[in-house]
C-alpha cells in the first residue's frame, strides 16, 4: 500500500511573475510597445511590429511587465510570457501606458480624417469664359502648413502637412496632374464646348506631427487625398455681331 505525503501546499507562482502573489499587493503592470530593444527604463519607441500587427488599425501591441511584491517591496520588472503580448486600443493604452504612445497610435490611424484643408480655386476670367479661349486657374491655399492643435486623448497634437502632388479636374472630363514644388499650383485650360462646369483641385498631402510636451517629430505613412471645393464656371460661345455705324 502506498503512502501519500501530506503537508502545506506550495503557493503557485504567477506566470511570468517569478514570485508569490500577496493579497493587498497586486502586481504593478508596465506596458511597453512590443518592439525589439524596448524594456522598462530602456525605451518605449514605436515600430511596425507594435503598430501593424493588431486586429484593429488603432490598436498598439505591448509587452507586459510585472513588478511583484516580495513581502517587503516591489521587485524589478519581470516580463510576462502568457500571453506574450497584448493589443490595446488607444483609450486602454492611455490608461495603462504612456499616453503619448496611445496618442501617436491614434494619430497614425486617423490623421487622414483630421479635417485637412481642401484647395479653393480661382479662375481668370472669373465665373465665365469663352469656348476656345484660354482660362487660367490658381489657388491661394498654401502648399504646406501646420494645422491648429487638435486634442487627442487629452493631449494637443499639431499636424504639419505638405502637398506632394495635385490633380486639376476642369469639369469637362479632362484632368491635369501637377507635381508640388513648394508653391501653390497654376494651370491653363481651353474649353471646347459651351455649358456650366465645376472645377476642383485635389491635393495629396504627406504629414508629420508633434505631441504636446514632446519635441519628437513623428513621421506619418501614406498620403491624404483631399478634394477641393468645386468652383463653378460657365463656358459660352463667342458670337459675331454687326453694329450700325
Amino acid at each position: 500500500m502506498g503512502f501519500v505525503k501530506c503537508g502545506p501546499k506550495k503557493p503557485k507562482e504567477p506566470r511570468g511573475g517569478g514570485s508569490t502573489v500577496h493579497p493587498g499587493h497586486p502586481p504593478i503592470l508596465l506596458y511597453i510597445p512590443a518592439c525589439s530593444g524596448n524594456a522598462p527604463g530602456g525605451g518605449d519607441e514605436l515600430c511596425s511590429a507594435s503598430l501593424r500587427t493588431c486586429p484593429r488599425v488603432d490598436e498598439v501591441r505591448f509587452f507586459v511587465y510585472a513588478r511583484n511584491w516580495d513581502g517587503h517591496d516591489y521587485g524589478a520588472p519581470v516580463l510576462r510570457t502568457v500571453p506574450a503580448t497584448v493589443c490595446l486600443a488607444p483609450e486602454e493604452a492611455a490608461a495603462r501606458a504612456d499616453p503619448t504612445v496611445a496618442v501617436a497610435a491614434l494619430v497614425r490611424a486617423q490623421w487622414q480624417s483630421f479635417g485637412l484643408p481642401g484647395a479653393r480655386v480661382q479662375t481668370q476670367p472669373g465665373g465665365e469664359t469663352l469656348v476656345g479661349a484660354v482660362t487660367r486657374f490658381s489657388t491661394s491655399t498654401p502648399s504646406s502648413t501646420t494645422l491648429p492643435p487638435k486634442p487627442v486623448l487629452g493631449l494637443d497634437v499639431r499636424l504639419s502637412i505638405k502637398a506632394s502632388r495635385y490633380v486639376w479636374d476642369f469639369g469637362d472630363g479632362t484632368a491635369l496632374e501637377a507635381a508640388a514644388d513648394g508653391v501653390p499650383p497654376r494651370a491653363e485650360h481651353t474649353y471646347r464646348s459651351a455649358g456650366p462646369v465645376a472645377v476642383t483641385l485635389r491635393t495629396y498631402y504627406t504629414a508629420t506631427f508633434t505631441i504636446e510636451g514632446s519635441d519628437v517629430v513623428y513621421p506619418l505613412d501614406g498620403t491624404a487625398d483631399v478634394p477641393g471645393q468645386p468652383t463653378p464656371i460657365t463656358a459660352r460661345e463667342a458670337r459675331t455681331q454687326l453694329e450700325a455705324g
